[in-house]
């Protein structure tokens, strides 16, 4: 990624006010009093590729030795009037990563003879003989989906790989252009291997919200109860059905593809929202997903910005411990005998406190990957007094973690939530809005790429902790941990958190899990 470009904040041209500009959804700089607009000039496509050559074609994130794109476009062969062979490099090398037999490649690289002659009707085939001997291979079906027109067939060949492949760039990038995922132009972006531009915005940007009211009387006190397919109103007791919403994984690999199309990778400060209600005017911080407005007392739910800076939760997991209970916990820990034996030495009596329930956001990664361990077992003398050679023995085993979560915020502490322990996603709900009628929720600081980075480094070392026990003194292993494919979703986690003072004056956070009913407690801290 490049170093952050920023653009600075400007005040309005035209009526001189200060600090009044924000980024509305045409994407321009707009003042919120006189309405005047100004192209945010740095933005402008032209930084960032629209064609230019694509080493695609990849294998688990590198490039194909079967050929790789020039241009990435899922158009077929004769895209733009040009010569497959002037868009693909013609290999003999393979992607497939089994064995092939001499029949099957020798159908396979008559068609790429054929390529090579721009003949594409003998070409496909025999790519298609190629398949009758081995329906798997995957460079055979590789240069079907190149050559061929229709979508579907296209879909077809590109997904047979994909089901091998996981990580398969060009297969990803095409199939998600079919799908309607990423635009031509996207796609182009992503197969020239640039990185997206970061900008900073260090103005507000426009955000769009869902108001939460009751369709009968228009509060927006409304609860979700565990269990119940309905949306209760407290007011009025009107329920409204909630539609089961889908809650699936995001291939990582997909989600790096369109990064990547992405000209710009924008980081966002301040968010500016106009009431839906009563259109009162203001500025959010940067971790707010929902908020009450402070005029009309609606409760409204951050959708999208102009800038598409974040994505929406895929899963909540409802509060299953009371206001009451989370009090209780919380006093059970203060007078547990840690605390007590703590009180000898200094004034830690909590003289008031406030509990907040919160919803934090988690990342959670399943991986499916291979661990190569390789077990040494040094030499020694033989009963002639010769030397004898280390013994080696490797091995490949498959392995997966499931739910691995990463939390998607910087505070609370790392520590407190460790102690916290992981929630149960047995509970999980898909997502909502209309559960963060009243209940804080907090938007991710940590996104989905520096997440993902933090999920590999914790399964790299978690299996070489579980492979790389040396069982005896002559022996050594080196163990390589192989990750092949990752998938996240994003999910709201239930916290009670308890803000304290103490009769010395310092401030204390305690957390309660929202689940279980555990409580920690953080350090003591002089107030800043």
């Amino acid at each position: 990624m490049s170093r952050i470009q920023s653009i600075a904040p400007q005040n309005c041209k035209r009526c001189k006010a200060p600090d009044s500009m924000f980024i509305d959804d045409d994407r321009r700089l707009t003042c919120r009093l006189c309405g005047w607009k100004v192209s945010i000039s740095v933005e402008a496509e032209a930084d960032a590729p629209q064609g230019g050559s694509a080493q695609g074609g990849s294998a688990q994130g590198g490039s194909a030795q079967g050929g790789s794109a020039q241009g990435g476009s899922a158009q077929g062969g004769s895209a733009q009037g040009q010569s497959p062979r002037d868009r693909y490099v013609v290999s003999y090398g393979m992607i497939h990563p089994d064995k092939v037999d001499s029949w099957t490649r020798a159908k396979y690289e008559s068609g790429l003879d054929a390529v090579q002659r721009d003949d594409i009707a003998t070409a496909i085939d025999s790519f298609h003989k190629a398949l009758e001997g081995d329906r798997d291979f995957l460079d055979a079906h590789l240069w079907l989906a190149r050559l061929q027109d229709d979508p579907e067939l296209k879909r077809k060949h590109y997904g047979a790989i994909v089901a091998y492949l996981p990580n398969h760039e060009e297969a990803l990038r095409e199939l998600m252009v079919l799908n309607g995922q990423m635009t031509p132009e996207e796609a182009s972006r992503s197969a020239s291997g640039l990185d997206p531009i970061a900008r900073r915005a260090d103005v507000p940007v426009q955000t769009d919200a869902e108001a939460i009211r009751c369709e009968q009387c228009g509060s927006g006190d409304m609860d979700i109860v565990e269990g119940e397919p309905f949306a209760t109103c407290n007011t009025c007791g009107y329920q409204t059905r909630i539609e089961k919403a889908g809650y699936g994984l995001k291939s990582l690999s997909m989600a790096l593809v369109k990064q990547r199309g992405k000209a710009i990778k924008w980081d966002v400060g301040e968010r500016f929202l106009q009431c839906e209600s009563c259109s009162a005017q203001r500025t959010l911080p940067p971790t707010t997903l929902n908020t009450r407005c402070p005029f009309c007392g609606s409760s409204q739910v951050i959708e999208r910005d102009a800038l598409d800076s974040f994505i929406q939760p895929d899963g909540i997991v409802p509060f299953m411990i009371s206001r009451e209970e989370a009090g209780d916990a919380i006093r059970e820990a203060l007078n547990s005998r840690v605390e007590r034996l703590k009180g000898i030495f200094m004034n830690n009596k909590v003289e008031r406190g406030q509990l907040t329930p919160m919803y934090l956001p988690f990342w959670y990664f399943d991986v499916i990957l291979d661990v190569r361990r390789t077990i040494t077992r040094k030499g020694g003398e033989n009963s002639y007094s010769r030397m004898r050679a280390p013994a080696v023995m490797s091995e490949t085993i498959s392995e997966a973690e499931s739910n691995l979560p990463i939390p998607g915020f910087s505070s609370p502490e790392r520590d407190l939530i460790r102690r916290l322990g992981r929630f149960e996603l047995s509970a999980v709900r898909p997502y909502d809005a209309r559960i963060l009628g009243k209940t804080s929720a907090e938007l991710y600081t940590l996104d989905w790429e520096a997440a993902s980075l933090e999920a590999r480094g914790h399964v790299s070392r978690l299996m070489r902790q579980q492979y790389g026990q040396e069982p005896f003194s002559d022996t050594t292993i080196s163990v390589t941990p192989l990750i092949h494919q990752m998938q996240f979703r994003l999910v709201l986690c239930p916290v009670w958190i308890a803000n304290m003072i103490e009769a010395d004056g310092d401030l204390r956070v305690g957390l309660i899990h929202g689940q279980t009913g555990r409580a920690v407690l953080g350090r003591a801290r002089q107030p800043d």
